[in-house]
């Protein structure tokens, strides 16, 4: 553990260790802090001169939900040639249905919510 140098990822998984009376080997510590740093990278909150909050919207979410809707509809299609005498099969096309229904609403609201904002 000497190899460690103090930080606040040692500190959390040493609270969390005590707390549980369990503790990892210094091995093992090293990449479950490795871990746990790299996941703090990745939600760091958006620092000035990023995306503004329609830019996000615009750029990055509706994107992501359309491209959802896309994959969805192309399993429901590929359900569809399916058995639907088939109840298991049936009733996941059903659900694809609903499911593709909701992105294609939520796409619509949020590409109307972005078009609102300044």
């Amino acid at each position: 553990m000497k190899d460690l140098k103090p930080s606040t990822a040692d500190k959390i998984l040493k609270k969390y260790e005590d707390d549980n009376e369990y503790h990892f080997h210094a091995v093992d510590r090293k990449w479950i802090i490795a871990a746990m740093e790299e996941y703090a990278t990745l939600r760091q909150p958006l620092v000035s001169g990023s995306l503004s909050f329609k830019e996000q919207l615009e750029q990055e979410f509706i994107p992501a939900i359309r491209r959802m809707a896309v994959k969805e509809r192309k399993h429901l299609e590929w359900l569809q040639k399916h058995d639907q005498n088939n109840k298991q099969i049936y009733m996941f096309t059903l659900r694809s249905a609903c499911v593709l229904k909701h992105l294609e609403e939520r796409l619509d609201e949020y590409i109307k919510y972005a078009e609102g904002l300044s």
